[in-house]
């Protein structure tokens, strides 16, 4: 199903348990999803949330996050929050930007102006912040 919107909206997709609040262009073109504007995007099936000024898009599970944004996935217990890029390409972790990255499930915190990178499995970490694991 694709669908397209631009408007002050509020989308409720009950089945999928999707729900679009705010002024926004949200797409979904076979699961390519994009979310531009002021808004905010709750996934309550997949325990999902973007509040703030942001563009959101998922190409294929390519996720790509751009702006002043809280994005939380509380399925995954992964809290984003700050001015960022995170963009995730397959697998590949870029996080860039004065931001908060806490994923209580695996016990990081990354607090501060980082960059993180992450490509099969090699980490790379170049911050001024705090970097806590504290479970192997």
């Amino acid at each position: 199903m694709a669908v397209h919107s631009l408007d002050v909206l509020l989308i409720a997709d009950l089945l999928n348990g999707y729900v679009f609040i705010g002024c926004a262009l949200i797409a979904d073109l076979l699961n390519g999803c994009a979310f531009i504007g002021c808004a905010l995007i709750a996934d309550l099936v997949n325990g999902c949330a973007f509040i703030g000024f942001a563009l959101i898009a998922d190409f294929l599970n390519s996720y790509v996050f751009i702006g002043c944004v809280l994005i939380a996935d509380f399925l995954n217990s992964y809290v984003f929050i700050g001015c960022a890029l995170l963009a995730d390409l397959l697998n590949g972790y870029v996080f860039i930007g004065f931001v908060l990255i806490t994923d209580f499930l695996h016990s990081y915190v990354f607090i501060g102006c980082a960059f993180n990178n992450r490509f099969f499995e090699r980490l790379s970490i170049h911050w001024v912040c705090l970097n806590s694991r504290f479970f192997e």
